[in-house]
C-alpha cells in the first residue's frame, strides 16, 4: 500500500507541476469566464475531507477496542463523508465556471478533480469492502489488515483532496 501511495503522490506532483508551469507561462491564468471555486463550497468540501479522515481514524480505535457495531457505523460515516466531500468538490468546480475546452486553467482544474474523484471512488469501494468483510466476521482487532490498508488510502485521499482545494485557490 505504501508503494501505491508513493506512486499516487508522484502522479499528483506531476499534475501540480503542470498546473504551476502553465500558470507561470500564462499572462491570464484564471480566465475571465472562470474564477477560483467559491469559498462556501470549498470550505464544505474541506470540512468533508477532514471529517472523513477523522471518522476513519476513530473507527480504527473502535476496532482496536473490539466494538464491532460502532466500528461499522464509524467506517460507514467516514466513507460517506469522503464521498460527500467529493460531491462538494465537484460543486465547487462547477461553480467556478472553469471549462476544460476553453483554457488550460479549466483543463488542469478538471484533471485534478477527476484524479481526486477516482481516488474517492476507490476509497468508497474499499470502505464497502471493509464493511462486507466485517459482516462476514473476517475483520476484528487482530485481523485488521484490510481495514488498515483502506484507512491509509482514505487518509491519503482526504489529504490529496485538501491539497487540490488549496491549489485551486492559488
Amino acid at each position: 500500500m505504501i508503494v501505491l501511495l508513493v506512486v499516487d503522490g508522484a502522479i499528483l506532483a506531476s499534475f501540480l507541476f503542470g498546473w504551476y508551469y502553465l500558470a507561470a507561462g500564462s499572462a491570464e491564468w484564471s480566465p475571465a469566464a472562470a474564477a477560483a471555486p467559491a469559498i462556501g463550497t470549498s470550505a464544505l468540501a474541506a470540512l468533508g475531507w477532514a471529517a472523513g479522515s477523522v471518522a476513519i481514524e476513530h473507527a480504527s480505535r473502535l476496532l482496536r477496542a473490539g466494538t464491532r457495531r460502532a466500528f461499522a457505523g464509524m467506517t460507514a460515516l467516514g466513507t460517506g463523508l469522503l464521498a460527500g466531500a467529493c460531491v462538494s468538490t465537484a460543486c465547487a468546480l462547477a461553480d467556478s465556471g472553469a471549462e476544460p475546452a476553453e483554457h488550460a486553467y479549466g483543463a488542469m482544474a478538471h484533471t485534478l478533480f477527476y484524479w481526486q474523484a477516482l481516488h474517492s471512488a476507490v476509497a468508497a469501494l474499499m470502505g464497502i469492502y471493509v464493511l462486507i468483510r466485517l459482516r462476514q466476521g473476517l475483520i476484528d482487532a487482530r485481523r485488521r489488515a484490510t481495514f488498515d490498508h483502506a484507512r491509509l488510502f482514505a487518509h491519503y485521499t482526504a489529504a490529496q483532496g485538501l491539497l487540490i482545494l488549496l491549489v485551486w485557490r492559488t
